[in-house]
């Protein structure tokens, strides 16, 4: 938990945000909303762990461990409205339970302005622990993360005829988003290999100089010169293409002429 904002200051300090002040899809509430302030943010240093596990096995001390999980997260905003009075009031509460409440993307991209370079996928569960007793009032809003990670908001990018893929945050895990390349010279396959971990993605040519190969890893596509779907070339014996996971440290190489990767970054 944070300490309480010095409201006093931000009254008067047209440009002053909370250190936690919250940013959804890009915008801060205080800029929507003349009066609102976050104050303090609870769950993000949070971490628990589901583990499946086979226990009471005769003849055996403990458990069998199979797997762990890490399961959602939720967020409690606590922030503060202040209004000259009660018709003032409900339209700022009105503005903001439609800055939370969005029909056309029900899960938002959610960052905070002390970690500002990375953002939660977050679902909006509600506002509650309104205290109406007067036209200055607090509350809380309840936030659930899609899943347990945070991104970070730049799109990596390298190219080379290898990568040596690094992550910025200390116990960042990176996250491919594409990998592309344009041909030099005609090849009967094309591979990329994560030489650390052995694992590749394997297609079969032919191919001819020219073409550009795009595998994308968020709309599980793979695509020749931007048109013709090629997931059916993929050699899926030798090839990881779900799971293809790539660490801190780890180095991409392409078979044949140089690749261009883009990724994130993920931490807890």
């Amino acid at each position: 938990m944070y300490k309480f904002i010095d409201l006093n200051k931000a009254q008067t300090d047209a440009t002053y945000l909370p250190s936690v002040a919250m940013e959804i899809d890009g915008l801060f509430i205080e800029d929507e909303i003349i009066g609102y302030r976050t104050l303090t943010v609870e769950g993000r240093e949070s971490y628990s762990t589901k583990v499946n596990e086979v226990v009471g096995v005769s003849g055996l001390d403990g458990s069998i461990f199979l797997s762990e999980t890490i399961p959602n997260r939720e967020f409690q905003v606590r922030f503060s409205i202040e209004a000259k009075d009660s018709e003032e009031f409900q339209l700022k509460f009105n503005r903001l339970k439609a800055i939370l409440k969005n029909k056309r993307n029900v899960i938002r991209k959610v960052s905070f302005k002390d970690d500002i370079e990375y953002y939660y996928n977050a679902l909006m569960i509600g506002i509650e622990d309104v205290e109406p007793i007067s036209n200055n009032t607090t509350g809380t809003i309840l936030i659930r993360t899609t899943d347990p990670f945070k991104y970070s908001k730049t799109l990596r990018q390298a190219s080379g005829p290898y990568i040596l893929m690094k992550a910025q945050q200390e116990y960042g895990r990176i996250i491919l988003e594409e990998i592309k390349t344009t041909l030099t010279n005609p090849a009967s396959s094309f591979t990329v290999t994560n030489t650390v971990t052995g694992d590749q993605l394997k297609l079969l040519g032919p191919f001819q100089a020219g073409d550009e190969i795009k595998i994308n890893f968020l709309k599980a596509t793979i695509k020749l010169n931007g048109i013709q779907n090629i997931l059916n070339r993929l050699v899926f014996e030798s090839s990881r293409f779900t799971d293809f996971y790539v660490n801190d440290g780890d180095i991409i190489a392409a078979s044949v002429g140089t690749i261009n990767c883009s990724w994130r970054e993920r931490s807890l």
